[in-house]
């Protein structure tokens, strides 16, 4: 009981930050000031990798070294590219419907006000705003104002 509600407030705290931050570099990101220059300084360093230790136990500290390790390391996880893309298999064209009746109903029924609101909540309230300017928390918040037209424009 005490842990979930450490947690909670933990979470709460990280989105206030991560709010606040956003709303700084609102204010004063886009001035080429020294706190822009500061920030994408920070960045760079943060987004740099410099040395890395191998599977070995090797530092690893040459640019060219250093990429040859990470690129082995996920050829290794996700294997080589494919050399040539499967094609369609014809037997799956021959045998015909694979859904039920009532499966291929499901697909083309209506979506309902609830399935649209369930969605909306499962968005993260920190997400990049959409092409529209607005980010999920504003749909959230003015739910019961618009609920209709956002309804109407998913059906």
């Amino acid at each position: 009981m005490i842990r979930e509600k450490m947690e909670k407030w933990v979470l709460i705290e990280e989105s206030v930050v991560k709010q606040k931050s956003r709303n700084q570099w609102l204010q004063l990101g886009d001035d080429n000031s020294s706190y822009f220059l500061a920030t994408m300084k920070s960045r760079m360093t943060q987004n740099n990798i410099r040395t890395l230790v191998d599977d070995r136990g090797n530092l690893i500290e040459r640019e060219n070294d250093i990429q040859e390790q990470i690129l082995g390391y996920y050829k290794q996880i996700l294997g080589e590219a494919a050399t040539a893309l499967p094609a369609i298999n014809p037997q799956v064209m021959k045998d015909g419907q694979c859904l039920t009746r009532k499966m291929q109903l499901k697909l083309i029924k209506p979506v309902s006000e609830l399935e649209v609101r369930n969605a909306l909540n499962d968005i993260d309230d920190n997400k990049a705003p959409g092409y529209d300017g607005f980010n999920a928390i504003f749909f959230k918040k003015a739910w019961n104002t618009i609920r209709t037209e956002i309804t109407e424009v998913v059906i």
